[in-house]
Formats: C-alpha cells, sequence, structure tokens
C-alpha cells in the first residue's frame, strides 16, 4: 500500500490521536476552576464531588466555561478526580528527593535543598490532612 506523506492515518498520527483521547491534558484556566471546586469542597464537605452534576459545578465554580469543557473526551474524569492534587505532590516529593540525591555532594546546594524538602513535607501534610477530611482514602 502506498502512502503520501500528508496522509493522517499512519500509525504515528493514529497512535496520537488514541492517546489524546485517552489522557486529558487541562490548561492553566482548568486547572483554576479545579481549584476553586476544590476549595468549595473543603470548606463544605457535605458535598461530594464524585455526583456532581454540570450545573452544580457551575454553581460551585461561579465558572460558565464549564459547559464548554464538560463534553471534552477526560474532562469530567480529570475535573471531578478528586486525588489529583495528593498524586502530584507525590511525585513532585519523589523528584526533588531524586534531585537531593543528584546534588547532595555540593554542600551549599544541600542546605537549601533540605529547606525545599521540609517546606515540600509541610505542604504535603498539610494539604495531606485538608484533603484526608474533604475526600474519602
Amino acid at each position: 500500500m502506498r502512502r503520501s506523506s500528508n496522509d493522517n492515518n499512519t500509525p504515528v498520527n493514529v497512535l496520537q490521536a488514541a492517546t489524546s483521547e485517552l489522557v486529558f491534558i487541562p490548561t492553566p484556566s482548568q486547572r483554576q476552576v479545579k481549584a476553586r471546586l476544590i476549595t468549595k469542597l473543603v470548606d463544605n464537605p457535605l458535598l461530594d464531588a464524585a455526583s456532581l452534576t454540570l450545573s452544580e459545578a457551575e454553581q460551585i465554580t461561579n465558572s460558565a466555561q464549564l459547559k464548554d469543557w464538560w463534553g471534552r473526551p477526560g474532562f469530567k474524569e480529570w475535573f471531578l478526580d478528586q486525588n489529583e492534587y495528593r498524586q502530584r505532590l507525590e511525585y513532585l516529593f519523589s523528584l526533588a528527593l531524586d534531585a537531593a540525591e543528584e546534588i547532595l555532594p555540593n554542600t551549599l546546594l544541600v542546605t537549601t535543598l533540605i529547606q525545599i524538602l521540609g517546606e515540600l513535607i509541610d505542604v504535603q501534610t498539610k494539604l495531606s490532612a485538608v484533603l484526608d477530611q474533604v475526600l474519602p482514602a
């Protein structure tokens, strides 16, 4: 079978299209709206994000943009995923530990890194405590 260089059905293009359907990558605006939702959930433990409707989410976040995003593949699942922040924090902590191992021989950087790790641990502890109150484990 002969393919032109403009063919959109190349294995790479097909794979990219399939991946974009499976993996949702939020924009900064979408992250801001989700942060508003999580903040409201922390303030009101009676709200259950897993069962929120579009209209409830719009009311809670005061965002009219949600109706444009809600039907996009992967958006609703990402938006209502209450464990994303915890997972990202664990990932950042892991990266910080990896960086510490790489720069440990440099004592000047070690002091700074220890301060950063201490702050990350503090943030992780505080965020986990808040999330544990709002989100079931």
